[in-house]
């Protein structure tokens, strides 16, 4: 079972890499501010798992996590030893998110001829390339796409508490195929979002944040050890937590 000795000691070393290493995102250590035991919590574009594991950890044997990763074969050899996805109040599933069901082209690029599976994104519907014109190749696959209210519907979720996501740009998309589940539940969402992706879809950063501040929504960074407010999108920072004007983190150790 994840939740016991090994998958503590698998979050206590990921916390410590984010602290002091770019292969952990220093978002991470903030997580347990905004998540409980008991919590039902969503990672969409999941990858290799990291989010999860820790969001595993945190939730507890009562909590739920639903894992979505759309390409979960570039992520395979890593699962038999990782395990990061495998925990026992984790439930995968291997589709995209954005605002309508359809079938979708996924562009994958590729570096000396490897993978670079975080630089991943939704062609269907972008214009171009974008910030992935830097790669001189691109594989594809075609995969089923699917709303976030959908997924939480399917999967019978009574709640959802916290949604990380990093869909490469189409932070517009999964926020409105979301509309149910921040009007119903109002969860914290900590969403990558930068203008170079964003472009390729045809808005901007500065559009994502309004989305959610016109839904009641403030803005704010990891810094220094803590989540800070902020206006807007800044240089130097990809991760930003939207949370209810009314929800401030959770003072945890």
């Amino acid at each position: 079972m994840r939740s016991g000795p090994r998958g503590m000691l698998t979050a206590r070393l990921l916390h410590t890499l984010a602290a002091g290493t770019p292969w952990v995102e220093p978002e991470v250590r903030g997580l347990r501010r905004l998540v409980g035991r008991g919590d039902t919590v969503i990672d969409v574009g999941a990858g290799l798992g990291v989010y999860t594991s820790v969001l595993s950890q945190l939730v507890g044997p009562a909590g739920v996590v639903l894992s979505v990763e759309p390409l979960p074969g570039y992520y395979a050899r890593y699962d038999g030893w990782l395990r990061l996805r495998a925990g026992a109040n984790v439930h995968r599933c291997a589709v995209a998110v954005a605002d309508h069901a359809h079938t979708a082209r996924v562009r994958v690029p590729l570096r000396r001829g490897r993978p670079v599976t975080g630089r991943s994104f939704v062609a269907t519907g972008a214009r171009g390339l974008g910030s992935n014109a830097e790669f001189a190749a691109h594989v594809e696959h075609e995969i089923p796409v699917s709303t976030l209210d959908d997924l939480a519907a399917r999967a019978r979720l009574g709640r959802v508490d916290f949604v990380k996501a990093d869909v490469e740009g189409a932070e517009l998309a999964l926020a409105r195929g979301a509309e149910r589940i921040i009007r119903t539940f109002q969860p914290s969402v900590l969403l990558e979002v930068e203008n170079r992706h964003a472009q390729r879809y045809g808005h901007c950063a500065k559009d994502v944040v309004g989305w959610f501040t016109e839904r009641g929504y403030h803005v704010s960074a990891w810094s220094r050890g803590e989540w800070r407010r902020v206006s807007n999108v800044r240089d130097g920072c990809r991760n930003y937590l939207f949370q209810p004007h009314w929800q401030l983190p959770r003072s945890r150790c």
